[in-house]
């Protein structure tokens, strides 16, 4: 375990340090690349149907974990977990598995009847967390990936 206590913490829109937590996930070497921007991280904070979670060790960003609230038409409740990362130097410490237990708390605070998630087939590492967490056998599934405006009409 790290020595340094963390904590995992819901970011909320109008938390005072979002500029500085911008500029710490864009620093912290995780899996997704992609920068994130203050407007970008607003904007996902005021849908109160995301979740977005962070770990801290001391001032260092440790991890962050995005969740979608989903409400399906029979009013039956789902957690959608969306990205987990954890920076290089806190992996197989306990972060994920910390910012999991917190997204399944507040889903089944919020009534949800599950919690999911998918990760790839060769994300060795990812299947070991979640089968470490007591997830049951995987199921297999097709992933389709679709462009905005790609589908045609079909005739």
């Amino acid at each position: 375990m790290n020595e340094v206590a963390w904590s995992v913490r819901r970011r909320r829109v109008d938390d005072d340090d979002l500029a500085q937590l911008v500029e710490q996930i864009n620093r912290a070497t995780m899996e997704d690349g992609e920068p994130v921007t203050l407007g970008s991280l607003s904007e996902l904070l005021a849908d109160d149907d995301h979740l977005f979670l962070t770990v801290h060790a001391g001032a260092q960003l440790a991890g962050t974990l995005h969740a979608i609230h989903h409400l399906h038409p029979s009013s039956r409740r789902e957690l959608y977990v969306d990205e987990v990362d954890t920076d290089e130097a806190f992996r197989r410490q306990g972060v994920a598995a910390a910012m999991m237990r917190e997204a399944c708390d507040i889903a089944a605070r919020a009534g949800a009847s599950a919690v999911w998630l998918a990760t790839g087939e060769r994300n060795t590492a990812a299947r070991a967390l979640y089968d470490s967490l007591g997830a049951p056998e995987p199921e297999r599934v097709v992933m389709y990936t679709f462009m905005p405006g790609s589908v045609g009409s079909q005739e």
